[in-house]
């Protein structure tokens, strides 16, 4: 949602964004086919990490730059970025409720639970961060600056992830 206000804010034209989202999925079939024939279960907190750095790249162009040709790579890297993200953080929620539910003998469904609540929770986060920079001082400053915060978020779940056993 907040990369499509970037797009809408400075390019002001709704085609583009729809031109822009359709070729950020399809240039995301690729890595996300090449990292899933290539990677292993262990390496999921290095790709996580990896990702997270040219997440970081990507908003950092954003916020310095903040123009049309800023915000067209912010999207298109979003776009790639996302289902990488998702493959690998999948793969490690599935893993940690495997282990868990196996550990206290316990049903799974408790745990799908609480990584959706979770995932919720880190959700409205990132929208408590744009609305406090969009209250405090304006709609662009929070367009431009917020997914800098939002990009740290990842590498904290590879500090959690990494003490999650990946292979039996």
């Amino acid at each position: 949602m907040m990369p499509s206000m970037v797009i809408l804010e400075l390019i002001k034209n709704p085609g583009t964004l729809g031109l822009l989202e359709s070729t950020g999925m399809m240039l995301a079939i690729v890595p996300v086919f090449l990292l899933g024939q290539k990677t292993r279960p262990a390496m999921r907190t290095s790709v996580i990490y990896f990702a997270g750095i040219l997440a970081l790249i990507d908003a950092l162009i954003l916020a310095i730059f903040f123009n049309k040709f800023s915000a067209i790579v912010f999207l298109l890297g979003i776009k790639i970025l996302l289902p990488i993200f998702n493959m690998t953080m999948m793969a490690v929620r599935m893993r940690s409720v495997e282990l868990a539910s196996r550990i206290e003998q316990r049903s799974r469904f408790p745990y799908f639970i609480d990584i959706e609540f979770f995932f919720n929770t880190g959700r409205m986060m990132s929208l408590t961060i744009f609305f406090i920079l969009y209250s405090i001082v304006n709609q662009s400053v929070a367009l431009r600056y917020s997914f800098v915060f939002l990009t740290v978020l990842p590498f904290i779940y590879v500090f959690i992830s990494k003490k999650i056993p990946q292979n039996d």
